[in-house]
């Protein structure tokens, strides 16, 4: 039964933290259904790469443990103990309970909260980890060659492969999906055990509801599978989290959602068992209690994880289509340098494979046009006339602000095909860039010496499972694997997909990889020289608005 004599507290301190709990609740649980919706179920792409599942089910977590904690506080003694229990401590409570002392724990709440929190936030960082590693081996191997793990150089798999055999984003994703479920199938089962353990002695404080409901709360064995996930957590899975992502500079931000979690939670919790263990602490219960840290780490968390990209995917500047210039994006695809920077970008954007696409669609559009060069004995070649932005006397000055930076030229083994300044720009088509030759259209066959060349663009990028599949539409898939199956392999059988990567890097992509070098070339004391009307501040922000689209 309830304390027949509650637990001596003021009413400031029950009535402060009731309302801090409805306020904790509020605004974790209406953050948390936010992202869910655009993240889930609108597929918003800037929260569709934060695993928004995961990150539900950390809000969810994070809410059940802040309300039930801050509940337990205010209200000590009036929860029973398998749902939640409290500090009740000796100096506490009055006589004749006064000899008992039992340390606060959340048996429910914990294993509810802390263990599905701490599982969906790691799932996050290896989600992360391996879908960043993944898109760095997307960029690995040679051009039109089949990209499977067993023939990729030694050098390109690393430990990846090692670890992740024949691995594309589904396997990565269908794996952690699976460890998650498992352990927290391994989590509820010793939830069950450790609710309907039968006490030996009744009436003895326990967290078994069997014979009867206590409410007077021991700390035993039913505990020590989550001070392990606590201790595993807190000693060895942030620092590995940490030294694996130091380096792994997504466009996204996550590595730094996941570095303020671990920075905030790991002095959250040292400070929870400092206060829990020292006796000097744990006697100023009223003042301050020891739940109150862990509170503060898990909210400090959420705003990192949910909160702020919520608020940046309400907040991201839109420009007309109208006004959107289209030469600056021609020219990044085509000029080698400023190509190997957009390529090392969409590893970020995770995305690799839409550059590797345009790579070696240029690389299979000038391999046709070699071929239709010997066959019809073409002397030009049969390559277009170079775009005007290769044509010094003619070329228009970019616009873009910013330059290549020395290190991009070590990026360029992969595009020597995408800047080649005789060969038509990727957004032109295969047969567009065939001249000499009368009556090429996309309906012309390809060559017999080309259809292995074809097929092997097809295993690579479009079929479904591959590792370098893009991202199209399913009546374009549809139309292409109709071809493939039928043997009606046409110049243009891979036009619309490329229109649509096209597309893709254009409008998801370009904008944010522009935003990046803007900031990083554009300097305000650099700017301040060239100007008198306005202030540095003032033209930077004006230069990256009108780039950030």
């Amino acid at each position: 039964m309830p304390f027949l004599v509650p637990p001596a507290v003021s009413i400031y301190h029950i009535v402060g933290y009731d309302a801090g709990a409805v306020v904790y609740g509020l605004i974790v649980g209406t953050s948390t259904v936010a992202f869910f919706i655009r993240g889930q179920i609108q597929k918003k792409q800037e929260l569709v790469a934060r695993s928004p599942a995961y990150t539900t089910i950390c809000g969810l977590a994070n809410m059940l443990l802040g309300v039930l904690n801050l509940l337990n506080i205010a209200n000590l003694g009036r929860f029973p103990c398998f749902l939640v229990s409290l500090c009740l401590c000796s100096h506490l409570l009055q006589p004749p309970y006064s000899h008992l002392h039992v340390a606060q724990q959340t048996f429910w709440a914990s294993y509810l909260g802390y263990v599905p929190f701490i599982l969906a936030f790691c799932a996050r960082g290896a989600r992360l980890y391996y879908t960043y590693r993944l898109n760095e081996t997307k960029l690995a191997g040679k051009p039109l060659e089949p990209m499977l793990p067993d023939e990729m150089p030694r050098g390109a798999k690393g430990r990846f492969f090692r670890v992740y055999r024949q691995a594309t984003q589904g396997t990565i994703d269908q794996r952690i999906t699976w460890i998650f479920t498992a352990t927290m199938a391994i989590n509820s089962m010793w939830l069950i055990a450790g609710t309907f353990a039968v006490r030996r002695v009744e009436g003895q404080p326990s967290n078994a509801i069997l014979p009867d409901i206590s409410y007077y709360c021991d700390n035993s064995w039913p505990y020590y599978p989550l001070y392990g996930v606590l201790g595993v957590w807190l000693v060895v899975a942030m620092p590995i989290l940490v030294f694996s992502l130091w380096n792994t500079n997504d466009a996204y931000q996550i590595r730094n959602d996941i570095f303020v979690t671990i920075f905030a939670g790991f002095p959250g919790f040292a400070l929870y068992f400092t206060w829990r263990f020292i006796p000097a602490f744990e006697r100023d219960y009223e003042t301050w209690n020891q739940t109150n840290w862990p509170v503060i780490a898990l909210l400090v968390s959420h705003f990192a994880y949910c909160i702020l990209p919520l608020w940046r995917s309400w907040h991201i500047v839109h420009v007309p289509q109208e006004l959107v210039d289209t030469d600056d994006f021609e020219h990044v695809l085509t000029d080698e340098h400023l190509f190997a920077e957009f390529s090392q970008f969409s590893v970020t954007d995770f995305c690799a494979e839409n550059t590797r696409f345009i790579e070696d669609y240029q690389q299979l559009k000038l391999k046709t046009v070699e071929t239709f060069n010997h066959i019809y004995g073409t002397g030009t070649g049969g390559l277009t006339v170079p775009l005007a932005m290769h044509d010094k006397s003619q070329a228009k000055k970019s616009k873009l602000p910013f330059r290549f930076t020395k290190r991009s030229s070590n990026n360029l083994s992969l595009v020597s095909a995408v800047g080649n300044p005789t060969l038509s720009t990727p957004t032109l088509n295969i047969f567009q860039s065939i001249t000499g030759v009368q009556d090429v259209s996309g309906e012309t066959r390809v060559p017999e010496s080309l259809l292995f060349l074809y097929r092997t663009f097809y295993q690579n990028y479009i079929e479904p499972g591959s590792l370098l599949e893009v991202n199209i539409t399913g009546k374009c898939l549809k139309t292409i694997q109709r071809k493939v199956e039928t043997g009606d392999f046409t110049l243009d059988i891979f036009d619309e997909a490329k229109k649509e990567v096209l597309d893709s890097l254009y409008y998801n992509t370009y904008k944010k990889f522009i935003k990046k070098m803007s900031r990083r070339s554009i300097r305000p004391s650099k700017i301040s020289k060239t100007t008198t009307k306005n202030s540095a501040k003032e033209l930077t922000n004006d230069v990256i608005e009108m780039k950030s689209y």
